[in-house]
């Protein structure tokens, strides 16, 4: 990236943001879809499935509770498994925290609530290669506001697509699927692998504990292991 003129406005900034998000959105979009379709197949109403996009805003999480959903678990355990699943999100948060210093709180908030892995991974890019860029938050809200726009508008549309398919055809099975398609190109090295097969064996003895809190375990012990291995390289 070439470093930005000092006279960018924040108008410049969201729509540079908004372009540079798009070539992700062809990815969002079909697995938004896909939320929508399962979340329509667990018989969640319109506005359920709208605010559950809306409100937790991040597709693995709304895998995982939709997944938890299913298997009639607890609130508690619901809300447990998609919190751990986000804690990298306080190293995101980390990370971009000196670009954003002199902002008020609630700037800090909406910011926070719209970084999704894509947004951190192309905020944190152009702000590094761009450090005296003005109006840095208005191009993290340009990534946040467009991904999240179209993230509603798929889960819809896959709600409502999913409302016309028949009850036999059970689309559950596609949250597994998803997951390792999400699984398989973050495991980047020995590290990743061992922490993802610590992850299934533990989840192959917890299984069958109550509340599906061997979901919760298996995270924790894989998060240990990545954790324990990182800092012996």
């Amino acid at each position: 990236m070439k470093s930005e003129e000092i006279t960018l406005t924040a108008r410049d900034a969201f729509a540079n943001g908004a372009r540079d998000v798009f070539p992700i959105l062809f990815g969002a979009f079909p697995f938004g879809m896909v939320v929508g379709v399962v979340s329509a197949e667990l018989d969640l109403t319109s506005i359920q499935t709208f605010a559950e996009s809306l409100l937790i805003f991040a597709g693995a999480a709304q895998l995982v509770t939709l997944d938890l959903l299913d298997k009639n678990a607890v609130m508690w355990v619901i809300v447990l498994s998609a919190g751990i699943l986000n804690l990298r999100h306080v190293i995101y948060s980390a990370s971009l925290a000196p670009f954003y210093k002199k902002l008020s709180p609630l700037w800090k908030a909406a910011l926070a609530f719209v970084m999704v892995d894509q947004v951190y991974a192309l905020a944190y890019a152009h702000h590094s290669a761009n450090p005296t860029a003005p109006n840095k938050h208005w191009y993290h809200a340009g990534l946040g506001v467009t991904i999240g726009s179209v993230w509603l508008v798929a889960s819809m549309i896959g709600y409502f697509l999913g409302a016309i398919i028949p009850d036999s055809w059970s689309l559950t099975f596609v949250i597994p699927l998803m997951f390792l398609a999400l699984l398989v190109p973050s495991v980047k090295d020995r590290s990743y692998l061992i922490a993802a097969l610590v992850s299934a064996i533990v989840i192959m003895f917890t299984v069958d504990l109550p509340n599906n809190i061997g979901l919760i375990i298996a995270t924790i012990a894989g998060i240990a292991t990545g954790f324990m291995l990182g800092k012996e390289q």
